[in-house]
């Protein structure tokens, strides 16, 4: 996925496979698009391209 916010790309071909009872934590240093990737992956944003598919489902 990909994430563009006032022509400034955010985030830039994300791609992430977390498998069934699979822990992942995300880090990284303050602004560099955490909560964004967050907010997509739980339907509170879209990306700007790309899909995210939830147990074969697409959003």
């Amino acid at each position: 996925m990909t994430k563009v916010i006032n022509n400034q790309i955010i985030l830039k071909d994300i791609n992430l496979k977390i498998k069934t009872n699979e822990f992942v934590t995300i880090l990284g240093p303050s602004g560099c698009g955490k909560t964004t990737i967050l907010k997509i992956i739980g339907g509170f944003d879209t990306c700007s391209s790309g899909d995210i598919f939830l147990k074969i489902k697409v959003f």
